[in-house]
């Protein structure tokens, strides 16, 4: 078996990813937002090599293809006419557009929501 040295922001960004992955899972994707945004936040400030680094960034490009592709994004996507597919799309080189579109994505389901309640 082959053992990796593992850094504290490593363990923190993974697991952040592995709660974003299961709350898309669980359909809280504004949760499963949040944790996503805190683990590219998170990628930016550590200083990952190696495997660890590559392991972060499958992690990341795995999960913006299966919120790309959730249902619940999708339909809310074509509500507020947003017809980009897919929507997010992980390249290491343009993690700052994928944390604005995160960014504006969340704040518009959370609006969204909040109207629901008022309503």
């Amino acid at each position: 078996m082959i053992s990796t040295l593992s850094t504290p922001e490593g363990k923190s960004i993974k697991g952040n990813l592995a709660r974003a992955k299961g709350c898309l899972r669980a359909g809280r994707v504004v949760r499963a937002m949040g944790f996503a945004l805190s683990a590219l936040s998170a990628k930016k400030r550590a200083k990952l090599l190696g495997q660890e680094r590559a392991e972060v960034e499958f992690m990341l490009h795995e999960f913006c293809d299966a919120f790309s592709a959730h249902p619940t994004v999708g339909y809310f996507l074509s509500a507020i006419n947003v017809h980009v597919s897919p929507f997010l799309a992980y390249r290491p080189e343009k993690e700052d557009d994928v944390t604005k579109r995160r960014q504006a994505l969340k704040q518009k389901m959370e609006q969204a929501r909040e109207q629901d309640r008022r309503e």
